[in-house]
């Protein structure tokens, strides 16, 4: 709408004075005002306007203002392009639809093929292939284009994307994936028996002939024997061999060889009816869900959503579990940023996220498993009162440390254990490293702290921290917490404050594993890291604790 009631208007040199003095306006002085009203449409002079979508105020030549409100069948003003296309669809909205004279009918298959034959010919003409998305130049437009809007090459690779059509299949099918909906397994299976005259294309002849062919390459079964598998019962046929359960439940199932070795490599439990080949969930997803169920009585909500997914919600404690699978958390499809955000986000609402990576699940599993224990207090408590503190060797360390902490050994000057009836039970070391730096006389980096498995000792960090205080009389001590699993309230209880929080930091994914960026530098690839095309985990990043004596 137009906000000026009146504007000023110059009589020199103007060729409206006719048009104004018809009006009742005198002319004959040198500045005349005039109502907007009474402005001729066509006229460039400025008034002020205010959008009627987004009610912002500014100047606009009434020539203009004109022009965009008279293309609009409702007499609105859209101030820009993103307001235009308010208007653009509130237009279309009153005007009556009609359907096409053509809605229904099917096109005859001699004027299809004539169509189709006229657009590759256009197409070879202007882009060299039958199809534009053929012509690399095109392609290669395409993926900037996704990359610079996006991030990533295609807009399927997003977690927008992905979200938006899992929400849209549980809102129409109630199933996360159309794939898991009856009637679509259904046509599926009739497609394939009438293409193939079997239900899934793992039938066919093709296929089965390219796995006994593999199969049966001397080589390839020198290397990975199938039949020294302990489970093994006999091989049925067409790379199918017959097991007993590997989950103790006494019944014997049929796999195929692919799957068998994919699943030892993962370290996944290879019977297909505890762990249907079908199943959507990711397999190590479930075990950790089901050892959960399995340790703990109150109520558990799977894939829990308030703007972000919980794969694993206990409302009752406010903890959540997130299970990251290394290749689709991965940079190509995750922002760097996209753990933190679900943490924080989750965070506000009094919820604390405890992410698991796959490698550490496949990996570290009864580390993993001992640190969930501990959270959902269902680890064996001891006393650190009626332990004894005392300084431990190096061979003492490693063993303990790459059997408890999920980091395992590294390499401290001071180590202190605290022993339980002669059994360490807890240890805590020190060296003298500030990241990099070396840190000054009477400062300490506290590294390492765990406990053994299954085992929470309470008061034990406090115990071991106050003996190195008095045993070395440390002036400074700092420490890092890993916020996808640490949340800093031990710190705190032990009296240290929060100096800050670092940045999502990354590893690289090679194979089933993350690596460390240092293993990246140019000085051992003799390549410069920012040209390394290996997809990279971002983690949540870490929070500095500073404790002043």
């Amino acid at each position: 709408m137009i906000l000026d009631e009146a504007v000023d208007i110059s009589t020199k040199n103007n060729k409206k004075l006719k048009h104004y003095k018809n009006l009742g306006y005198d002319v004959s002085m040198d500045i005349i005002c005039v109502n907007v009203e009474d402005l001729p449409r066509s006229i460039s002079i400025s008034v002020k306007v205010k959008c009627d979508y987004c009610d912002k105020v500014h100047d606009r030549k009434l020539v203009d203002y004109n022009r965009i409100v008279d293309k609009s069948g409702s007499g609105k003003y859209a101030c820009s392009r993103k307001c235009g296309v308010l208007k653009f669809k509130e237009t279309i909205a009153d005007i009556e639809k009609k359907p096409h004279v053509n809605k229904g009918k099917k096109i005859p298959p001699e004027k299809l093929d004539k169509i189709n034959e006229k657009r590759k010919k256009t197409n070879l003409k202007k882009y060299g292939t039958e199809h534009v998305l053929q012509n690399e130049s095109v392609k290669e437009k395409f993926k900037r284009t996704n990359i610079d809007r996006y991030g990533v090459d295609n807009y399927s690779k997003t977690q927008e994307f992905l979200e938006k059509q899992q929400q849209t299949c549980i809102e129409k099918y109630n199933e996360k994936h159309i794939s898991q909906i009856e009637s679509v397994k259904e046509k599926i299976k009739k497609t394939n028996l009438s293409r193939y005259g079997v239900t899934t294309t793992l039938q066919t002849k093709e296929s089965i002939e390219s796995r006994n062919r593999k199969f049966r390459d001397e080589e390839f079964r020198k290397n990975f024997d199938i039949s020294n598998d302990e489970n093994y019962i006999k091989y049925i046929g067409d790379s199918v061999s017959l097991f007993l359960c590997d989950m103790n439940k006494g019944h014997e199932f049929e796999i195929k060889y692919d799957n068998y070795r994919s699943r030892k490599k993962f370290n996944i439990p290879l019977c297909t009816t505890c762990y249907p080949i079908s199943e959507l969930i990711s397999i190590k997803e479930r075990q950790l869900s089901e050892f959960i169920s399995s340790i703990y009585d109150g109520e558990i909500i799977s894939n829990y959503r308030d703007k972000f997914e919980i794969d694993i919600f206990l409302p009752d404690m406010n903890l959540g579990f997130e299970f990251n699978g290394l290749y689709w958390h991965s940079d190509s499809y995750r922002p760097k940023s996209y753990h933190l955000d679900k943490k924080n986000h989750f965070l506000d609402r009094g919820i604390t996220i405890f992410n698991i990576w796959e490698d550490d699940w496949t990996y570290n599993n009864e580390i993993i498993r001992s640190q969930i224990q501990n959270l959902l207090k269902k680890s064996k408590r001891i006393f650190a009162r009626k332990c004894h503190v005392r300084k431990i060797d190096i061979n003492i360390s490693k063993k303990f440390l790459n059997e408890n902490h999920i980091q395992g050994f590294n390499r401290s000057k001071i180590k202190v254990g605290l022993f339980f009836n002669n059994e360490l039970v807890s240890i805590m070391t020190f060296d003298k490293f500030e990241g990099r730096k070396k840190m000054k006389d009477g400062e300490w980096n506290l590294s390492r702290f765990c406990n053994k498995l299954g085992v929470s000792v309470v008061g034990g960090a406090s115990k071991l921290l106050n003996f190195f205080i008095n045993e070395f009389e440390p002036k400074r001590i700092i420490s890092y917490a890993d916020k996808d699993w640490s949340s800093g309230n031990l710190y705190e209880k032990l009296g240290f404050e929060k100096v800050y929080e670092t940045k999502p930091d990354y590893k690289y994914l090679v194979g089933d594993k993350r690596k460390h960026k240092s293993n990246f530098k140019n000085s051992l690839t003799g390549t410069k890291e920012s040209l390394l095309d290996i997809p990279k985990v971002y983690d949540c990043g870490k929070m500095k604790f500073e404790l002043i004596i």
